[in-house]
């Protein structure tokens, strides 16, 4: 058996499900209750949420074969630019993963849909697990640090910021180009220290997807609040200017952790931000990762599509840099 994120399920028919937002990417998952316990996650091993959940999503369970066939049909190549596996971490998944890595991608069993690129999000205890997923046809690693700071990586996660970096900078200098992390805004951390990690990621050939925390019931961070949409309206602008080369985290300007400048006059940052890029879903090619982390109705933290106009003016305004008069509450 193997899990099905509901959105891809339900446009692989898998399920009957009205889409509004179809999801890019078709998302599997393998593994359940993590060997790790961290305080935001549903799969956590100290957590009581629903075994079928991850972040706010619903993961329905289907036979592995049946989800194969309806990834090697012609409506999932049409709907899909991508499958990312998603590995919960203990209990042989990683071997799991590496398996269907192998078969989604195998020519003779043609179970991927013509060119669909596999991603794998996955925890590796070093590099050479990092080359039996790359051996097995996966084109690229997301490997999550999600905090931005040794100190919130400790309390959040458990274990060594350090290490968990150094292991992705060490997978990323092996193969140039084909890993991406995961960072979690509103987990403890300023805006400069995500802005200066950010920063680090790109510095060393990784990708980041940016997500907003997201309270799950059942998890140690349930009663947390996610972070104020103006913050990290302005945490995407940062990864936005970053990413595409137009400032960097050092250009940047600062006060009491908050954003008070991005390195740029206020007439090329609007203009910049005009396409409304900056606030779309971040991570892999073809991921948009719909309502992962927020609710259909809602404000979207992260835009699976193009935001229309008016959204993109709001956004913008929304993103402006702290001026002096304003408090870091």
């Amino acid at each position: 058996m193997i899990r099905v994120s509901a959105g891809t399920a339900g446009v692989m028919n898998l399920i009957r499900a009205r889409v509004d937002a179809p999801p890019t990417t078709a998302y599997l998952m393998v593994g359940e209750r993590c060997a790790f316990d961290c305080g935001f996650c549903p799969q956590a091993k100290g957590a009581s949420s629903r075994v079928e959940m991850l972040s706010r999503v619903t993961w329905p369970e289907f036979d592995e074969d049946e989800v194969l066939r309806a990834l090697a049909g012609r409506r999932a190549a049409e709907a899909f630019k991508r499958v990312c596996v998603q590995v919960v971490h203990g209990g042989g998944a990683l071997r799991r993963a590496e398996n269907l890595v192998r078969a989604m991608t195998s020519a003779a069993r043609n179970v991927s849909g013509p060119g669909l690129p596999v991603s794998v999000s996955v925890h590796v205890g070093g590099l050479s697990d990092a080359v039996r997923l790359f051996e097995a046809g996966a084109e690229r690693l997301g490997l999550p640090v999600d905090a931005a700071t040794p100190s919130v990586y400790s309390r959040v996660k458990g274990g060594s910021w350090e290490r968990a970096v150094a292991r992705v900078w060490e997978v990323a200098a092996a193969f140039p180009g084909r890993v991406g992390t995961h960072l979690v805004a509103g987990l403890g951390e300023t805006e400069e220290e995500m802005a200066r990690a950010i920063q680090a990621m790109y510095d060393c050939g990784v990708t980041v997807g940016l997500f907003a925390f997201t309270p799950v019931k059942g998890t140690r961070m349930e009663a947390v609040r996610p972070p104020p949409m103006d913050s990290y309206r302005r945490l995407q602008v940062v990864h936005f200017l970053i990413r595409t080369g137009r400032s960097r985290a050092e250009r940047m300007t600062f006060r009491d952790g908050m954003i008070t400048g991005y390195g740029l006059d206020a007439r090329e940052l609007v203009a910049a931000l005009r396409s409304g890029g900056a606030f779309l879903t971040t991570g892999c090619p073809g991921c948009n990762r719909p309502y992962y982390n927020e609710r259909p109705g809602r404000t979207l933290y992260n835009y699976p599509s193009g935001p229309d106009p008016a959204e993109i003016e709001a956004a913008i305004r929304c993103s402006m840099p702290v001026t002096e008069g304003e408090s870091a509450e």
